[in-house]
């Protein structure tokens, strides 16, 4: 195939395509690199860099016929959605619109969408599923939830195929400790640096941790698989911030005590979803354990110095 792949320099993005690349696809990349790295992406893609609020998708489409595309482009920092709403709506849906336009135009086959089950169902006691009522509290949650929305409009209107995944908390090798960062990657350049760890929500916060391997894997099922449908990519599996702080710092020596503050804007207590729909459908299920993934990241860091 050969596949428009936005935000593909960065972390998950990356990934992705170095998976596609040696899956025999023909890679074209979208990225204005602010949060994506050059050196992340394999040689074998091709960069154009570009924002996705005013890329010229029409051209780029006019000069590729693409069978798929992978939406990864966002802003998604919940924090600064809550604290600039509105440069969150001109990534997030205008950006989106911007491609759709475009990708209706040149008559592609399918999108894939990645959304975000780490902020769609709101706090959940047990799993949430794809039947769970969509309620985001932070701007982020609910430009993602429009995006959807704008998709199956698209859809129904010009016949365009897509796949949603929503994704959990995404860790694992080339997550950025520095910019719009996860908590594992925080965590490992904090602990590498012997820098004390602030824990917010005194450490309660629950979240559902994916490896970046698994979820390649279950894009790579979306490219002929899941027409029409939404599924979330997660492990099933709350984890507090206390208990992961603890499983990574068995990876170093003399780690400082962390510090407990409060809860921050717009984060939730506690955040899990359901893989069953994507491992009925897709044949999707994570594979890698917490342990081993926090072992291959913190492995990477180490041998990046950073």
């Amino acid at each position: 195939m050969k596949i428009l792949v936005t935000g593909g320099a960065g972390f998950i993005g990356s990934n992705t395509c170095d998976e596609l690349v040696k899956s025999g696809h023909e890679i074209l990349v979208v990225d204005n690199l602010s949060s994506g790295k050059i050196e992340n992406l394999t040689k074998k893609a091709k960069l154009i860099t570009a924002d996705i609020i005013d890329c010229d998708f029409d051209q780029i489409f006019g000069k590729n016929k693409f069978d798929t595309v992978i939406h990864f482009a966002a802003q998604i920092d919940v924090r600064k959605s809550v604290a600039d709403p509105a440069f969150d709506m001109k990534v997030n849906i205008q950006g989106l619109l911007n491609l759709l336009d475009s990708a209706v135009k040149s008559e592609v086959k399918k999108i894939i969408f990645v959304s975000s089950a780490g902020v769609m169902y709101g706090d959940t006691e047990s799993p949430a599923d794809e039947n769970n009522p969509p309620v985001p509290v932070s701007p982020y949650g609910v430009s993602k939830l429009a995006g959807e929305h704008y998709l199956r409009s698209y859809s129904h209107n010009f016949g365009i195929d897509f796949t949603v995944l929503r994704f959990t908390n995404v860790y694992g090798p080339r997550q950025d400790p520095h910019g719009e960062a996860g908590v594992v990657a925080i965590f490992a350049n904090q602990m590498i640096s012997k820098k004390q760890s602030i824990l917010y929500g005194h450490g309660k916060l629950q979240r559902d941790y994916v490896f970046v391997g698994d979820v390649v894997k279950a894009v790579s099922k979306a490219l002929i698989a899941g027409s029409h449908e939404t599924y979330n990519i997660s492990t099933g599996v709350a984890t507090s911030v206390s208990e992961l702080f603890g499983e990574m710092r068995k990876f170093f020596k003399e780690i400082p005590e962390p510090v407990l503050m409060d809860t921050r804007p717009g984060e939730l207590k506690k955040s899990v979803a359901s893989f069953a729909k994507a491992k009925k459908d897709l044949g999707w299920e994570p594979t890698t354990s917490l342990e081993e993934g926090l072992k291959k990241t913190v492995e990477y860091f180490l041998s990046k110095g950073d």
